[in-house]
């Protein structure tokens, strides 16, 4: 009996012993980290790309005598471009993204400041190519926020003589950065927006100068070899709902471009540019349906483009070169976006602008006083939005804005001069979700 017993108590508290390790072993399955299925960022791509190219031309007089003073202008294009891109990219350290890219991009922005006396083209930006590094992040396994730096040239062609041309392919430095994100299978689409400045400079035997500054603002699609057939276990990405209110603020590059229209045979009327540092903030309610996210936001962006002109100034002695300035726009945008994966929107908005536009009342020999006004104008653009975290949110987009009002300036006639701004802008933005 007393043996029968030991055996019982001996079997009860094994059976015990391996319910209690069977029960630990239960939850530390249920508490192990839950692994997913993602694709790899490592391999070859190739991709199209299109958006707006805004083109800055710093165009110089050089001064025939010693002692002379340079004739500086800086007039601006805004076109639709499109180009070609390709690459490799190394995934490390699990989250980390290396790569090398090579794109061309047309563009055929043309300057005609002079059209008015009888002059055609003064110059042209053909197209740009680069050579970039890339460094990325991933955000989600789906998702990389990147940034990007290289070198770039930029094919510029002017007048020479009389019927002559010269042209060359000036280098540049190229830096920028967007969002990719997986949208099915093996295709990425991206938002990326890129600034390339010349390094040196088109001189002529006419003694002109010509240096450019070009902001592209692109969408693209790339195809990735190998990205689901390599795909890798990663931890899931943070989630959130695309839904209700939220706000954020943003910072990036505007470059701007103000139309002149003025009733003077041989005055410059093309347009003039700027570029200038950009902080925004926004608000906004989304509502989804789906995987379709449809809502409103509204954002004002300061900025600060300046406008000058050497040569047609005021009759008062040493007037101001400067005869406008854009201080910033107000927007209302609606938004219609899809839910490519539950951590990343893709959208594209448009809207309502306006611009807040001020000319120089010391620059134009009529008009004492400066004359602010806020014109009408449009926006529209596409971005990129991808979740840090529940209520956390990182984007990246591009905005094409443009005045369908103008300002009306009396100079030495009444109302002789109109201006009309518009604005190619990239930025890069936190929101956070209610």
């Amino acid at each position: 009996m007393r043996r029968t017993k030991l055996v019982l108590l001996t079997a009860t508290a094994l059976v015990l012993a391996a319910s209690a390790t069977g029960a630990s072993a239960a939850d530390a399955v249920t508490e192990a980290p839950i692994v997913a299925t993602g694709p790899s960022w490592t391999g070859f791509y190739i991709g199209i790309h299109g958006g707006a190219a805004s083109t800055t031309l710093d165009y110089d007089l050089l001064p025939v005598f010693a002692g002379d003073d340079t004739t500086s202008y800086r007039f601006a294009e805004q076109e639709f471009a499109y180009g070609v891109h390709g690459g490799f990219d190394y995934q490390f350290a699990p989250r980390w993204v290396a790569g090398v890219e090579l794109d061309y991009t047309h563009i055929s922005a043309d300057y005609e400041p002079f059209s008015a006396g009888g002059l055609g083209t003064l110059a042209s930006i053909e197209h740009a190519f680069s050579a970039s590094g890339r460094l990325g992040y991933l955000v989600t396994p789906q998702t990389l926020a990147y940034g990007k730096v290289g070198y770039a040239g930029i094919r510029v062609e002017a007048e020479e003589g009389f019927d002559g041309t010269a042209s060359d392919t000036l280098g540049a430095l190229a830096v920028g950065g967007g969002i990719e994100t997986f949208l099915w299978g093996n295709l990425t689409g991206r938002v990326d927006a890129t600034y390339f400045s010349a390094q040196d400079e088109l001189e002529t035997t006419d003694l002109e100068a010509f240096e450019p500054k070009t902001l592209l603002v692109t969408a693209g699609l790339s195809y990735r070899f190998g990205a689901q057939a390599n795909a890798r276990e990663v931890t899931p990405a943070a989630e959130t709902s695309f839904n209700g209110f939220y706000l954020g603020v943003a910072g990036g590059i505007g470059s701007a471009q103000l139309d002149r229209d003025i009733d003077v045979p041989g005055a410059t009327v093309d347009s003039f540019g700027d570029e200038s540092g950009i902080a925004n903030g926004f608000i906004g309610y989304d509502l989804r349906f789906g995987n379709v996210v449809a809502g409103v936001e509204g954002e004002y962006s300061y900025l600060k483009a300046t406008f000058d002109d050497p040569d047609l100034n005021s009759f008062f002695t040493g007037a101001t070169d400067e005869f406008a300035k854009l201080d910033g726009i107000w927007a209302v945008s609606g938004r219609l976006g899809y839910v490519v994966t539950p951590s990343t929107l893709v959208y594209a908005k448009a809207g309502y602008a306006g611009f807040m536009i001020e000319s120089n009342g010391d620059f134009f020999a009529a008009d004492g006083d400066d004359d602010k006004d806020l014109l009408n104008g449009y926006q529209v653009g596409a971005g990129v939005e991808t979740a840090l975290s529940e209520h956390v949110s990182l984007r990246v987009e591009g905005l094409y804005a443009e005045a369908v009002d103008q300002i009306t300036i009396d100079n030495s006639q009444f109302d002789q001069v109109t201006i009309e701004p518009r604005v190619v802008s990239g930025k890069v933005g936190l929101a956070i979700r209610f």
